[in-house]
């Protein structure tokens, strides 16, 4: 984290009244505290230390910056809601194809320092060290859900499977009836939508002399518009309030934002698994979406 970055997420604890200076201790110190612990899994006593303080006055304020973190959660996290978006039911390139979309999901590759022993698995294929870090976005640019942790030579179907099948606590719930957007990287499944293969998708490939030709490159180019908004969130979320622009490949810690109720009751039932039936039905959804998108193109 940089000087200017440290700085703005003081600041924000302080204008947001979640934090203030006691006696002995800044807003500021408390945040190096509480950064230091995490970043270095350093024990109280060491950290005492390092700042100075007794263990008592350690402990007190590395919860204190816990708690005010967790309090952005209603700042920078949304819940998945259970009717259409607004941001597609206003937009007629997106309704009503794409009504029961509630996010889009992507990894983002965020660099990490970790013991010469441990740094194999963290290369990613890139080249350079990093956690690949799940984040699930919703339209008004705000996080939903956001998994780190995972080794950067981890693909992104990979981290998507342990946060839906595989994790006892925190796992990412599929609201009954509704799906995600996905890139290419990740299963067309249930709950999951993600573009043809071997069809233009990428920006680059469009132009405006460059008009789609089939149903499925008009799909591939309506889906690609909905799944973008990560990246804006990235961009918005990180520059505009503390972070920098550039952040998308500075963030550490995210581990507290799983921390959401989801309404068990009323999400999807996704087994163990994608299976079969799954997948072909999602193939099946994807093929009437871009046929429906096309055909008043096509009587045009």
């Amino acid at each position: 984290m940089n000087n200017s970055c440290f700085l703005r997420l003081a600041n924000e604890m302080k204008i947001r009244g979640l934090l203030n200076d006691s006696r002995m201790v800044s807003v500021e110190e408390q945040l190096a505290i509480f950064i230091f612990t995490l970043a270095h899994n350093e024990r109280n006593r060491v950290v005492q230390n390092r700042f100075q303080h007794p263990g008592e006055t350690i402990s007190r304020h590395f919860n204190k910056y816990l708690q005010a973190c967790v309090r952005l959660e209603k700042l920078y996290l949304t819940l998945a809601g259970r009717g259409v978006r607004q941001e597609i039911s206003s937009n007629q390139l997106f309704y009503p194809w794409f009504k029961d979309c509630v996010g889009a999901i992507d990894g983002t590759h965020i660099p990490a320092w970790v013991p010469v022993g441990d740094q194999q698995g963290y290369r990613n294929r890139k080249g350079f060290l990093s956690q690949n870090v799940l984040a699930v976005v919703v339209f008004d640019m705000n996080f939903q859900y956001v998994l780190a942790g995972w080794e950067g030579s981890a693909s992104d179907s990979r981290v998507l499977r342990n946060a839906i099948w595989e994790r006892q606590q925190n796992k990412l719930k599929v609201p009954n009836g509704k799906y995600y957007v996905v890139d290419a990287g990740y299963a067309n499944t249930k709950g999951f939508l993600a573009p043809y293969h071997g069809t233009r998708y990428h920006l680059r490939e469009w132009s405006q002399t460059q008009a789609p030709q089939t149903a499925r490159e008009l799909f591939n180019l309506r889906h690609l518009k909905l799944r973008n908004v990560v990246e804006r969130t990235f961009a918005w979320n990180w520059d505009d309030e503390f972070f920098e622009e550039d952040m998308e490949n500075e963030i550490e810690n995210c581990e507290s934002l799983n921390n959401i109720d989801f309404d068990s009751d009323s999400d999807e039932e996704l087994g163990d698994g994608p299976t079969d039936d799954d997948k072909q039905y999602m193939f099946n959804f994807r093929d009437r979406i871009a046929q429906n998108i096309w055909n008043p193109r096509a009587i045009r």
